[in-house]
């Protein structure tokens, strides 16, 4: 009886010793800075354009601040293919780290990411400058509670979602 404890606490340390393999490219970091020629009002409609034609909801838009920032909004995402270094979907807004579980030898995905999208437009004489940031990242997956009923919980800290540059590079590329 003893043996079958022990080796049934021994699995069930090392079932939960997952390995955390973060990313090995170099990804565009913050803060993403662009300037544009074009006019602050034709940048404005721009980005609120780009916005609708994506499907992010705002959800505060300040015109005299030149601010637009959105909902909650659920993000393409990825990880990197661990033999080649390179994401699995090369445009994807968010990478993440990949998590290998040793129980049931895979690794885990997450159900979904999500985070909010802040951009400022700043009108500079007959130009522009616009600011654009990832903030508020969450990472969900599912946990069972003792009824095996799904429930929704975030998971943030051990997928490290970081911008991989994609989605600020398009609205660059609106405004350029």
């Amino acid at each position: 009886m003893r043996k079958i404890s022990t080796l049934l606490i021994m699995i069930s340390l090392f079932s939960c010793n997952y390995k955390i393999y973060p990313p090995k490219d170099a990804y565009s970091k913050p803060p993403f800075i662009y300037k544009s020629d074009k006019s602050f009002q034709e940048v404005w409609d721009n980005v609120i354009d780009f916005f609708a034609q994506k499907g992010i909801a705002i959800s505060l838009i300040d015109k005299s601040s030149g601010l637009i920032i959105s909902v909650q909004t659920d993000m393409i995402w990825s990880s990197e293919n661990r033999k080649t270094n390179k994401m699995k979907k090369p445009d994807a807004w968010v990478v993440l780290n990949n998590i290998y579980d040793p129980a049931p030898n895979k690794y885990r995905y997450p159900e979904r990411v999500s985070g909010k999208w802040n951009v400022r437009v700043k009108p500079e004489g007959e130009k522009c400058t616009i600011n654009v940031n990832l903030h508020d990242l969450i990472v969900y997956d599912y946990s069972y509670t003792r009824t095996d009923i799904p429930v929704e919980v975030a998971v943030t800290q051990s997928y490290n979602p970081t911008t991989t540059g994609n989605f600020e590079k398009l609205i660059y590329d609106i405004i350029k």
